[in-house]
């Protein structure tokens, strides 16, 4: 038995026992989870700078570049639900 904690979107988890190959899996998709959260909270925290120097400067090149951020942050959040979504198929064989 492979046991393998699923969080769910809601914060809720699931333990449960898996194959090597699904426990495997879930071990990869789990870390490209994680990367996928840092670089979303990364991008948000970016786009929050920028937003902040655009109202002490004016400069619209801030507003640009915390566009820039925001669109890389909703394609992290896309892998995000992506990933969340595989690994909650995969739980569905867990036993």
């Amino acid at each position: 038995c492979h046991r393998y904690t699923v969080t769910h979107l809601d914060g809720s988890t699931s333990t449960l026992c898996y194959t090597q190959s699904d426990y495997n899996q879930l071990l990869q998709l789990g870390y490209k989870l994680t990367s996928a959260k840092v670089f979303y909270k990364f991008h948000l925290k970016g786009a929050d700078s920028y937003q902040k120097q655009y109202q002490k400067t004016g400069s619209d090149i801030y507003l640009k570049a915390k566009q820039d951020s925001l669109n890389q942050a909703a394609q992290e959040k896309a892998k995000i639900n992506a990933i969340t979504y595989k690994m909650q198929e995969i739980e569905k064989r867990g036993f």
